[in-house]
């Protein structure tokens, strides 16, 4: 059986996803199957390093970033009907990267209330 590389390409633009992406465009797509309208415009955090998640539907943005243990190893993506694509978050996987390597913020998290707890006890509030 043959192995997919970037040598083999899965696409006519010769695109090949990667897990990290594959996985995240799923976590994202199945939370929007799960309850089309309740999860509608909800947040769901995804973890830089695997494309995976705590698995919690957020209400909002703050409290997607507020509820993980390092804010900066996620990115925080809005739940629509149209799901996201594998190509799309291996783009938002590499902005989110990218914007935490130059010790930057990505733009839609200018203004949100970053908490960050200072002790066991008060990251479980």
């Amino acid at each position: 059986m043959r192995e997919t590389s970037a040598l083999v390409p899965a696409t006519p633009l010769g695109f090949v996803p990667s897990d990290a992406a594959r996985r995240a465009s799923d976590i994202i797509v199945m939370h929007f199957l799960a309850d089309p309208v309740g999860n509608r415009n909800r947040v769901c955090a995804i973890r830089l390093s695997d494309g995976g998640s705590d698995g919690v539907v957020y209400d909002n943005l703050a409290q997607a970033v507020r509820y993980q243990l390092h804010y900066k190893q996620c990115m925080y993506v809005r739940i629509s009907a149209g799901g996201m694509t594998p190509r799309e978050a291996d783009v938002y996987l590499a902005y989110h990267r990218r914007c935490y390597e130059i010790g930057n913020l990505p733009n839609y998290l200018e203004g949100v209330p970053l908490y960050v707890p200072t002790n066991l006890e008060d990251h479980h509030r």
